[in-house]
């Protein structure tokens, strides 16, 4: 049975925890320097995957550059050129500050989008796998898909034929249907007000 929770661990103290709950997802994170917690419901999560990777790569040059810097010095001071003591070292920890930062602020993202890219939500990249990652993901597009089409998707005489065609228009959009599935309820809703006069309302499917 796939969990409603995911615990996310990233390099330098970069954790993440989600908890799917029954109407949509609450998203905690924490960083060296600051921590959020924000709450998106169902209805503004998309099923839309995004992989990113990103990182200042002005610091992994500048890291490379200082690293040749270094080995011409200690190459110079072996061959006993006029250069300081160890000033290779110098530039070996600065190369080193330049490749921590990089890693720092370098990201590998797996966003969650609607199909406009809005409301992402960032998951890490393979944590803590590949697999558990996918699967919960899979597990918040099954809670969504449910939850949405049991409250938007229940049909009733009781509602309006056109409210309850535009949820199912709505929830097609948003691939909380597929289009067999829509329609499938466009014949399901037409068939239920057969019996009621206003006929020229009904849409095809």
């Amino acid at each position: 049975m796939t969990k409603n929770t995911l615990e996310q661990r990233g390099f330098l103290f970069n954790k993440k925890w989600f908890d799917i709950t029954s109407d949509g997802l609450s998203v905690r994170s924490k960083h060296l320097l600051d921590s959020s917690e924000y709450y998106v419901r169902f209805e503004d999560v998309g099923v839309k995957i995004i992989k990113s990777k990103s990182g200042n790569i002005a610091w992994l040059i500048a890291g490379f550059f200082l690293t040749g810097i270094a080995a011409l010095l200690f190459v110079e001071e072996l061959e006993g050129g006029e250069v300081e003591d160890n000033a290779y070292l110098f530039y070996l920890v600065a190369a080193v500050l330049c490749a921590l930062t990089y890693l720092f602020t370098f990201k590998r993202v797996c966003y969650l989008a609607k199909n406009d890219n809005s409301n992402a939500i960032a998951f890490l990249i393979d944590k803590p796998s590949k697999s558990e990652l996918l699967h919960f993901i899979e597990h918040i597009k099954e809670k969504r898909k449910s939850y949405l089409v049991e409250k938007y998707g229940h049909l009733t005489t009781m509602l309006p034929y056109e409210q309850q065609y535009q949820n199912l228009l709505w929830l097609n959009n948003v691939d909380a249907l597929t289009h067999e599935e829509y329609k499938a309820k466009v014949d399901e809703l037409n068939n239920l007000f057969q019996a009621f006069p206003g006929m020229d309302h009904i849409h095809l499917s």
